[in-house]
């Protein structure tokens, strides 16, 4: 198998920013509190190397380690507007890195379960926009090979309007993934390989898919004629909660729960 991990790399963003005497932290990458920050407004900004730090972040979130994609999203809306409250989970985050620096992602030639795609949304806990937020997970082989945390653009009013902004989101990256694999593999190998799968945890969504819109759900219903119209390149399944990865790319968990779905990412 092939390894990746980026331990010198956070050895760097420690010692950079003069944090290497900070504490290993406590097995999760954000708590609830994050939810509760918001803006600073005050005229008067202190000077910290929050935008550099978050940049750093940024660049390790996207490459190497889906498990902080989270903290890193929120974290890096207030790069103009933050505080020492702001800074505080920063310093938890290195902390976090600190601890899990040799984590690494897996790539195996015994593993053939194909392409697959883990979707998730943590509806309006954002406390200062109520913004829900998105997030997915794509594994090749057992190998998480593209993932992503972002705020939707407009305000979700129930979970099943989050979850399928979420979920076409998912989708749409997984059907990039699936013609780019097709392009180098051939199409003549395509039936070779299981057909790509799509899961979700959400049994309202899969309802809804089946069944219709409603005069509560037609304003979204859009979303679904379009996971219609794909879903001759899929199969749209449902996972349990538990075993679904994508829930650390959308919220701050208990350090029990980070490390369930660290073995689901990062498993060997």
């Amino acid at each position: 198998y092939i390894t990746l991990s980026q331990e010198e790399y956070i050895d760097d963003i420690l010692k950079t920013h003069k944090v290497t005497d900070i504490k290993d932290g406590r097995g999760s990458s954000a708590v609830p509190e994050i939810y509760d920050l918001k803006p600073n407004e005050d005229e008067v900004r202190i000077v910290l190397p929050y935008r550099e730090v978050i940049g750093s972040l940024l660049y390790l979130a996207r490459t190497s380690r889906p498990d902080i994609c989270f903290a890193v999203n929120l974290l890096s809306s207030f790069c103009s507007c933050y505080d020492e409250s702001h800074w505080k989970h920063i310093l938890r985050l290195l902390a976090y890195l600190k601890k899990t620096r040799a984590l690494k992602l897996y790539f195996s030639l015994h593993n053939n379960d194909g392409l697959e795609g883990y979707s998730d949304s943590d509806w309006g806990s954002v406390k200062y926009d109520r913004r829900s937020l998105s997030g997915y997970i794509i594994t090749f082989n057992g190998c998480a090979i593209s993932w992503n945390t972002s705020k939707q653009k407009s305000i979700a009013l129930s979970t099943s309007e989050a979850e399928t902004h979420a979920m076409v989101n998912c989708i749409k990256e997984t059907i990039y993934l699936d013609k780019l694999l097709e392009f180098l593999i051939g199409e003549e190998n395509k039936k070779s390989r299981p057909k790509t799968s799509v899961y979700t945890d959400n049994n309202q969504v899969l309802s809804c898919l089946k069944d219709g819109a409603t005069s509560r759900t037609k304003h979204y219903a859009i979303k679904w004629a379009y996971v219609q119209d794909q879903s001759k390149d899929f199969k749209l399944k449902r996972v349990s909660t538990k075993d679904n990865p994508a829930d650390l790319m959308t919220k701050a968990l208990t350090a029990p729960r980070t490390a369930e779905l660290q073995e689901l990412i990062y498993q060997k």
